[in-house]
């Protein structure tokens, strides 16, 4: 008799044991649930994050590959540059030689043998 009167007590005690469950699963699921959404959130801003740092990084290289390019040409020209100027250099020096030369002739009463003498002014 002390079972039948505990009877109406235990089932009382399953269900809510049985809620009390349910309500853990429920909220389990929930908490997956936004764990997943956040972590898909997450990814999708990483990927975006590693797409622009990509985009970024391929315009710098572009950039510096174009810079490096450029200061070859420039380095190339300002060799031609130094050549043409040494040249010059040689020839004026070879000028003023000539032109010493076409001086001393004149001093000796010789006649010019060379171009640079009809043209005595200094380079």
């Amino acid at each position: 008799m002390a079972s039948s009167c505990r009877l109406p007590q235990l089932t009382a005690a399953i269900e809510l044991v049985s809620e009390i469950s349910r309500q853990l699963n429920d909220r389990k699921n929930e908490a997956v649930a936004e764990i997943t959404s956040t972590f898909e959130e997450l990814e999708r801003a990483l990927h975006q994050r590693k797409t622009a740092l990509i985009t970024d990084l391929e315009n710098i290289c572009s950039t510096k590959q174009k810079v490096s390019y450029f200061l070859h040409i420039r380095t190339n020209d300002a060799c031609i540059c130094a050549g043409a100027l040494a040249s010059l250099h040689i020839h004026c020096q070879m000028h003023k030689h000539a032109q010493a030369f076409c001086s001393h002739l004149v001093k000796h009463d010789l006649p010019p043998v060379s171009p640079f003498c009809q043209n005595t002014s200094t380079c």
